[in-house]
């Protein structure tokens, strides 16, 4: 081989390379230069290679040079120390050193390795993995992992706390053999876990070594660690959440079943109040009309208002009757319809004639452009049709035109009823069809009422299999649709 050649590889080595002779360095090529800080050979050359290590370990190093003199065969060829640069400067270094017998005697030939940027690397991944057990121990999260056969392999101070146990007990367990794991579900989600190679999560109630139970969030994860498949187990307390939701809707559910008996006790009363208000209305109203036929008019002028203001008022507590009495047969599901074939513009055309007369601010107006017929209780019908214009005219306070639209709109009859009245607010809109809600309740423009007439309309026209909506803008008015499916045609 060209000694050349060989001259060439060792001075242009990106290893760092040293010779020596009963401990004096003879000759290092260009990277030993480099990696100790010294520029020209001869500043090394001649003197103790122990003048390249760090003071701290020169006895380890010289011990070693010793005992290689005596050709001791125990002396590790490669190990680990700290070289010392030209600047002082220490740097951990790893020695790789061997004996050569060449015809003038024996050479010591050294490589020497830069382990700084390792060590380095080996203290952030360290620190890493102590930030990550401190994290793990301090947020109360249980690790566990374990081989594909079952054996734990680890087990961290969170999981004793957890579910009780010391870790050297939990290292010694086989989780195919729990039994707590088999009862819970968690044997299984393990096995799904290590077959699909996928993560798998579950809410577990376990029952601690203590005799506490305990709601716990699992998940587990396969891994691969030396050749075979792992399982990571994470388990984080999740007691007291659940025992909070289980409180929470043990609390709904008391206050439903309140709210539910409190209504039912609303609607008996009312059911109760509704039927004792309607004899003593009528008999009042029944001697008001016999007072009036003896003396029409009565006997003096404030005579006939007072007769005029008790028949009115009659009126209004026998419409509240009837209301408090539609929403007991609704609530007790004894509403029944007489259904027959109805045209129904001309039943709406009806109760207009009768409503013209309620308010001669309001002209009501009718477009129709088709004449469908339907199948339903006419009455109820005149009855939705009724509160619909009332509403209309009543929250309508300046007037204006109420226009009801009929017309034919795929298989269905629709009905519109637009008026350009006060408009419902966008946040009470929701609320509209609730029983006893008043959209102006406690305004200036609160005409009272029960707040039933929507909710009772709403059901009599689901109970002919229709719809009612409505669209409103607040100071623009409203309009009400009604639909209603049309009457089969005979086959």
């Amino acid at each position: 081989m060209n000694i050349d050649w060989l001259v060439a590889l060792y001075e242009r080595s990106p290893i760092a390379i040293g010779f020596s002779r009963d401990g004096v360095t003879l000759e290092v090529n260009a990277r030993y230069l480099d990696l100790f800080g010294h520029e020209r050979v001869e500043e090394l050359r001649g003197r103790s290679v122990l003048e390249q290590i760090a003071p701290a370990h020169r006895d380890e190093i010289s011990a070693r040079i010793r005992s290689r003199r005596r050709g001791d065969p125990q002396v590790e060829e490669r190990y680990e120390s700290h070289g010392l640069r030209a600047d002082g400067k220490e740097f951990p270094i790893a020695l790789t050193v061997r004996r050569v017998v060449l015809a003038d005697g024996p050479l010591t030939v050294a490589i020497v390795e830069d382990l700084t940027e390792r060590h380095r690397t080996q203290a952030a991944l360290a620190d890493a993995l102590e930030l990550r057990r401190s994290f793990m121990e301090a947020s109360g999260i249980g690790l566990l992992a374990y081989r594909e056969s079952g054996a734990c392999v680890l087990a961290n101070d969170a999981v004793s706390r957890l579910v009780g146990g010391t870790r050297e007990q939990l290292t010694g367990q086989n989780f195919r053999q729990i039994p707590s794991w088999a009862a819970s579900g968690l044997l299984e989600a393990a096995l799904e876990a290590l077959e699909s190679g996928q993560h798998q999560r579950r809410e577990v109630h376990l029952k601690t070594t203590f005799g506490m139970e305990l709601w716990v969030d699992c998940s587990l994860s396969p891994f691969w660690s030396q050749g075979e498949r792992h399982l990571l187990l994470t388990m984080v307390d999740t007691t007291e959440r659940v025992m909070a939701d289980r409180a929470l809707r043990a609390a709904e559910e008391r206050s439903r079943a309140e709210r539910e008996h409190l209504d039912q006790l609303r609607d008996q009363f009312l059911s109760i109040a509704a039927h004792e208000l309607r004899t003593p209305v009528t008999v009042i109203k029944t001697h008001v009309q016999l007072m009036e036929r003896r003396a029409p008019g009565g006997h003096d002028e404030r005579e006939g208002q007072a007769f005029a203001v008790i028949r009115r008022q009659c009126d209004r507590l026998n419409r509240l009757v009837q209301d408090l009495l539609e929403v007991s047969r609704l609530q007790l599901g004894r509403m029944t319809l007489q259904q027959r074939p109805i045209e129904l513009a001309s039943l709406i055309e009806k109760v207009i004639q009768a409503m013209h007369a309620l308010s001669e601010r309001h002209p009501l107006k009718i477009e129709v452009s088709a004449r469908p017929h339907v199948r339903g209780d006419a009455e109820r019908i005149e009855q939705v049709m009724m509160n619909l214009l009332d509403n209309a005219i009543r929250y309508s306070p300046q007037g204006g035109e109420i226009t009801v639209q009929v017309r034919l709109v795929g298989d269905e009859a629709r009905v519109e009823v637009t008026d350009q009245g006060l408009g419902i607010p966008a946040e009470l809109q929701p609320r509209i069809f609730e029983r006893f809600f008043r959209a102006h309740a406690g305004s200036s423009f609160d005409y009272g009422g029960l707040g039933v007439g929507l909710n009772v309309s709403k059901s009599i026209v689901e109970l002919h299999a229709g719809r009612l909506w409505f669209e409103s803008q607040e100071g623009s008015g409203s309009t009400f649709h009604l639909a209603l499916p049309l009457e089969p045609t005979p086959s």
